[in-house]
């Protein structure tokens, strides 16, 4: 029963089950990651590439000698390669690091 007045957190009882809730939630979580972990390492083992896709070279060369080349701006640029925006930005950057 709870007692009167508040929703019964402040019992002795309640702040019990909540200590055992808590220590459950971070058992079952460790499993999770574990669980998780194993799953990368059997994928990495099949040879399977994690990560997101990259750009095709081919697109990257696009992107470096003709349209920055003419002075094209970033985001007609990425719309006219149907790449995103942060691609072109990377592939400026890495054309001035070599300079």
């Amino acid at each position: 029963m709870l007692p009167k007045g508040g929703n019964g957190c402040h019992h002795a009882a309640w702040q019990g089950d909540a200590a055992h809730g808590c220590v459950f939630a971070e058992l079952e979580r460790g499993i999770i990651r574990e669980r998780v972990m194993a799953g990368l390492e059997r994928a990495k083992a099949q040879g399977v590439t994690l990560g997101r896709p990259k750009v095709a070279r081919k697109v990257e060369n696009a992107i470096r000698t003709t349209r920055l080349a003419r002075g094209e701006g970033i985001l007609k640029v990425a719309k006219g390669l149907g790449v995103g925006v942060s691609t072109v930005q990377r592939i400026k950057a890495e054309g001035a690091a070599r300079l």
